[in-house]
């Protein structure tokens, strides 16, 4: 599969974001009961493949406690 470019956010919408990835180079699929839930399927960009697109200032650090 070719590379693609993926749009997604954060969990409230106030974050934005696009990735390149190749989805044939893997993914993962977490099974933790909140991931289970809502379907998590995973996967990773290199930083240069990786781009904030709009509400930068609303970044954070979040952990799960």
């Amino acid at each position: 599969m070719p590379t693609q470019t993926y749009h997604g956010s954060c969990h409230c919408g106030a974050v934005r974001f696009e990735a390149e990835l190749d989805l044939d180079q893997g993914t993962v699929r977490c099974n933790c009961s909140i991931c289970d839930k809502t379907r998590s399927w995973l996967a990773a960009a290199a930083a240069d493949k990786f781009r904030v697109t709009g509400g930068e200032v609303g970044l954070a650090r979040h952990r799960f406690s």
